[in-house]
């Protein structure tokens, strides 16, 4: 990271911006071009880091690329303020983001595509109204992805 000073490493603080966050953006390469896809998800913090969860359909571009290249990087971001300035170039944009890399996988085994799902279910509902949630009817017809963070850099603008 080129400006050091913007750069933040409390966890509390990394992890508020994840738990307000709504989407996370997915950069994918299929060996052409560069493919990038917001997406709803859900987290975990583990012991190598974060762990992030995503739902979407069986098949299309996405899935394509990520069986052929599991090597992602992601980006959130929170809290934009456009500050205006007297002059043009004084303009600037204050905000919060996460960027890093990571490994993605399709989940495969109904327990591990449950518990996904719960995650992100539990992401965008943490009263948990609704738990234990029935997924009876959707797990065979949803891909669950897991996105294991490699790296991960918070940078803070205010």
């Amino acid at each position: 990271m080129r400006r050091k000073d913007r750069q933040i490493t409390s966890e509390e603080t990394i992890t508020d911006i994840l738990q307000r966050a709504e989407v996370i953006r997915i950069g994918l390469y299929d060996g052409e071009e560069p493919y990038i896809v917001p997406m709803n998800y859900g987290f975990v913090k583990t012991e190598k880091g974060f762990e992030f969860y995503m739902h979407c359909a069986q098949e299309g571009r996405k899935i394509e690329i990520i069986r052929e290249n599991p090597k992602v990087c992601f980006e959130i971001d929170i809290d934009h303020e456009l500050k205006s300035a007297p002059k043009a170039c004084g303009w600037t944009m204050t905000f919060k983001s996460l960027m890093g890399t990571g490994t993605i996988s399709i989940l495969d085994g109904n327990d591990d595509k449950k518990t996904g799902l719960g995650i992100v279910m539990d992401h965008y509902n943490p009263e948990g109204y609704g738990k234990p949630y029935d997924f009876s009817g959707l797990i065979d017809r949803t891909t669950i992805l897991k996105l294991e963070s490699h790296s991960l850099f918070c940078k803070v603008k205010s």
